[in-house]
């Protein structure tokens, strides 16, 4: 990641003082083939600044939702990055179909695509979410592995849209919104 490599690799944040703006300058001293970037504000940054030949991958783990000031700052952003990976299915095929330039979105899903033919050998039988509970997440299949794993006891920490499609559900536990420190 932007920030983190640099401060991995130099002991110290990107200009001595906790800031990681000030980075700019700095990356073009990073030695990576790759360089990963998780937010809008740091996807213009890395391919302004990074040493040329280096793959700029951009992250984006937030929804647009309707915000058109936010999906010009991204599409923006990215335009010079290798590539964009949006959290979603939904957000790569939107913003594929808006982006220009060299960057190719890709999608790389975040939730299992299908239930493994041979069951695990733990003892228990608990299933752990933790996450926004929205559309892009994956909470329906969740939903449709509880119904389907009925044996099976589902605990979902977070909070989102989709929390009432999985209340009724009863070998859900819904845990809500938690700190760090739980």
């Amino acid at each position: 990641m932007v920030g983190a490599a640099y401060q991995q690799q130099t002991g110290q944040t990107a200009d001595g003082t906790g800031n990681q703006h000030g980075a700019d300058n700095d990356l073009l001293h990073l030695d990576a083939d790759i360089a990963v970037s998780t937010r809008y504000l740091y996807h213009k940054m890395l391919t302004k600044n990074i040493k040329k030949g280096t793959v700029c991958i951009a992250q984006e783990h937030n929804h647009h939702n309707g915000d058109q000031k936010y999906i010009k700052k991204q599409i923006h952003a990215i335009f010079n990055m290798d590539y964009f990976m949006p959290v979603s299915k939904e957000l790569c095929d939107f913003y594929s179909a808006r982006v220009t330039g060299k960057v190719q979105c890709r999608y790389i899903p975040h939730h299992l695509e299908y239930m493994p033919d041979t069951p695990s050998s733990l003892k228990s039988k608990n299933i752990v979410s933790i996450g926004r509970l929205s559309k892009e997440k994956g909470m329906e299949n969740i939903a449709r592995t509880a119904e389907l794993l009925p044996q099976y006891d589902f605990v979902v920490a977070g909070s989102g849209p989709d929390q009432d499609m999985l209340k009724d559900i009863p070998n859900i536990k819904l845990a809500g919104f938690l700190t760090g420190d739980k």
